[in-house]
């Protein structure tokens, strides 16, 4: 696990944040106003069909969130 999220998201990156945190991927989602299944395609593989980078403004979105929880 890494100790410093703010190097980026990476999709081990966001389920290891998320996991430390607590969080669910649908809690992921209601943070960054997003879908449930938009959250979990941000966790797949980058060599799975099905998988979606996470936005920049995302991640910062959801970094915001954790550093004033």
């Amino acid at each position: 696990m890494i100790e410093n999220f703010e190097f980026g998201y990476t999709p081990a990156n966001l389920k290891a944040l998320r996991q430390s945190h607590g969080l669910t991927q649908q809690n992921v989602a209601d943070i960054t106003e997003s879908t449930l299944k938009t959250a979990q395609k941000w966790e797949t593989s980058p060599s799975m069909s099905s998988f979606a980078n996470m936005p920049h403004t995302k991640w910062l979105k959801l970094l915001e969130y954790l550093k004033n929880k």
